[in-house]
């Protein structure tokens, strides 16, 4: 059953280009798709109507417009209804948070070691996905912004806050999963399309920077595809242009943010960003708090 503080929530995921694919969508609880989730495509593509028969349950709407950066801004500015709004990648898996001493190094921490394996699940089941996204609604209460931390670092965190079965820690990157205060987001003027590609940690960045502290979930954790894989952002997230991006955010926020070159074992090398996201926070001159939602 969908508590009343899970309904508080919109649960958007903006989509392009992946009607056969839908993975985010299909890991959701049913209850929690007919209630609180809403798919974004890109009208005119003909993504929507093969959702709709695929998915008559689902709200499904369009969006005239042709980056992520412009549909992330698109759902700040027509989801009216809700206050608080979290946006998921399309193509997440959620994965239960394992002590890192019972994951396996070689594989990122991603994978149990193998005296492990049977000892815990790696997939949360349906109740504990509600109820981390009911906890995400409970934090957009205390919170402007935050989210689900990756599955990449998710052990590697350390619990700063523990009430009951949440755990949290604050000041870090929102990425995959990202949650904001609509009322926020728009006092504070702020636009995704102000970085076309990295949206997600610019806005992190504007905000932290605001004064106003976020938080990373970290009871769940959500992984993603790996990079550049077909359909969502990747006709426009070339690897030039992705690299080109990288190191315009980091002109942004030189005193924070800087850009390195990185190799990957899975996926090309490229540009990537460093970023000292509790010295921008630490910084802030005007620290900010926000009233319940």
């Amino acid at each position: 059953m969908i508590s009343d503080k899970l309904k508080e929530l919109a649960v958007v995921i903006p989509t392009h280009k992946r009607s056969n694919k839908q993975i985010t969508l299909e890991c959701l609880p049913k209850d929690m798709q007919e209630q609180c989730v809403v798919l974004v495509c890109t009208k005119g593509n003909g993504d929507a109507e093969i959702l709709k028969s695929k998915y008559p349950h689902v709200k499904i709407v369009e969006a005239d417009v042709d980056t992520i950066a412009k549909k992330r801004q698109w759902i700040l500015e027509h989801c009216k209804s809700r206050n608080k709004i979290i946006m998921l990648d399309d193509d997440l898996k959620f994965r239960a948070r394992v002590d890192i001493n019972r994951r396996d190094p070689a594989t990122g921490y991603l994978k149990l070691l193998p005296e492990f394996v049977g000892t815990a699940s790696e997939v949360p089941d349906g109740n504990k996905i509600c109820r981390a996204f009911e906890q995400i609604s409970i934090l957009l209460d205390r919170y402007a912004h935050g989210g689900i931390e990756s599955a990449q670092s998710n052990s590697l965190q350390e619990s700063l806050f523990v009430e009951g079965d949440m755990e949290w820690h604050e000041n870090w990157r929102a990425c995959l999963a990202v949650a904001y205060r609509r009322d926020v987001f728009l006092e504070q003027g702020l636009n995704f399309t102000s970085m076309p590609l990295r949206e997600d940690m610019y806005i992190t960045a504007r905000l932290l920077s605001a004064g106003y502290p976020n938080f990373s979930l970290l009871n769940m954790a959500v992984a993603a595809a790996t990079f550049g894989s077909d359909g969502g952002c990747a006709d426009e997230r070339t690897l030039e242009y992705s690299n080109k991006m990288a190191v315009e955010l980091a002109n942004m926020f030189p005193k924070y943010i800087k850009s390195v070159d990185k190799q990957y074992t899975s996926g090309p090398d490229r540009t990537e960003v460093r970023v000292a996201w509790k010295k921008m926070y630490k910084d802030a001159p005007v620290k900010r708090e926000v009233s319940s939602a």
